[in-house]
């Protein structure tokens, strides 16, 4: 009977959470493009962090957006702006694919010009107070681009970056056969939850 007790009370808890958490309205994600300046300045005196996703522009076979990358990226930015008020400020919608050239609509862009602008605009947030970097690569060709990234504002700068998603330390596919990744299951399963109107 006390056993029975437990599992009860453990039951309605979890229900009660299940509950409070499920049917709160879903917060709408901090885009920085959306915001007023005025909007900015007031999230800068309670936050100092952005969220930067680094996506591509290129093939990802006959069914996928050639920006599912750059997708993917943006709309995980956008969940973990919803679930913690830090702004999101995309940047680069392009970037590092000349071995998918072959394709037509694939963008490319050096690792030096990538490089180049996303610090360049780091520096300019910087200015405006921002402290806390978090970049969000969903393109195993922007790796370089992102180490170089995190090791250029860590040496040059006196904020924190921290990179997460494709290539980082916090690799979000973990246990993930890399050989189905670009354009199979799995990525095509990713963007059938986060883009299902482009798939």
């Amino acid at each position: 009977m006390k056993n029975y007790l437990v599992k009860l009370i453990v039951l309605i808890i979890f229900i009660v959470i299940h509950f409070i958490v499920f049917s709160q309205p879903e917060k709408k994600p901090l885009l920085l493009y959306e915001m007023t300046w005025v909007e900015v300045q007031n999230y800068l005196q309670e936050n100092d962090m952005v969220i930067i996703p680094m996506g591509s522009i290129e093939q990802h076979g006959p069914h996928l957006p050639l920006g599912t990358d750059y997708f993917i990226a943006l709309e995980l930015s956008k969940k973990i702006s919803a679930q913690t008020n830090v702004i999101v400020a995309p940047i680069l919608m392009v970037g590092y694919s000349e071995y998918h050239n072959g394709f037509p609509g694939t963008i490319s862009i050096s690792t030096e010009t990538a490089e180049k602008i996303l610090f360049e605009c780091v520096e300019s947030l910087i200015k405006h107070g921002f402290k806390k970097f978090l970049i969000l690569n969903g393109h195993g060709g922007n790796n370089i681009i992102q180490d170089h990234l995190i090791d250029r504002i860590a040496q040059t700068t006196s904020v924190n970056a921290l990179a997460i998603g494709v290539g980082s330390s916090f690799e979000l596919s973990a246990g993930i056969d890399s050989c189905d990744w670009h354009a199979g299951k799995h990525e095509t399963s990713v963007a059938l939850n986060l883009i299902p109107d482009l798939v």
